[in-house]
């Protein structure tokens, strides 16, 4: 079955969401004979072309990059935390709330060791959580480690180039 050809002839809204909703069905069925690497980039592409529940607005997956930048575009838009914890809890939330929207994967929980994706970035387990004597915490992601300072600050650095990609200043007033 040639799917384009199905699309080019819809004759309305409903028959080209069927054919769409077919070849995305028809990508996941094929990606069982290739790799995990290809298979989850055409599964990935299958999501892109499956049309959302009525009222929900499409959503094409995003880059990590892009995600990233989203994340951290998130937490600057709101107003500084005044405590760790609140600051973890930002932190933790507000990565679930792009990852749900944009990753194309849903959350597992637990979710993959280190080590193993799934294309989703997840935000930092309690088991990789420590809090400090001075009220302080820190936190470690599969590709990231994070500050959060008593006052609420946030320094997120990257593991492997040591950069820092985001910070923002607490709100406790210190």
């Amino acid at each position: 079955m040639v799917y384009a050809d199905l699309a080019v002839k819809a004759k309305n809204v409903e028959e080209l969401e069927l054919a769409a909703e077919a070849f995305a069905k028809a990508i996941i069925a094929f990606s069982g004979s290739v790799g995990a690497s290809k298979a989850f980039k055409l599964k990935r592409s299958a999501k892109a072309l499956q049309c959302p529940a009525p009222g929900e607005v499409p959503r094409v997956p995003l880059t990590i990059r892009e995600r990233l930048a989203e994340y951290y575009n998130r937490l600057r838009g709101q107003p500084p935390a005044k405590t760790a914890d609140e600051a973890l809890e930002r932190v933790r939330n507000t990565l679930d709330e792009v990852e749900d929207l944009h990753s194309g994967v849903p959350k597992r929980n637990p979710p993959p060791p280190l080590g193993q994706s799934d294309g989703r970035m997840h935000p930092p387990l309690d088991d990789f959580v420590t809090r400090n004597p001075n009220g302080s915490i820190t936190a470690r992601t599969r590709g990231h480690h994070i500050e959060i300072g008593s006052d609420g600050s946030i320094t997120i650095k990257n593991l492997k180039t040591g950069d820092i990609e985001f910070q923002q200043p607490g709100g406790a007033g210190k």
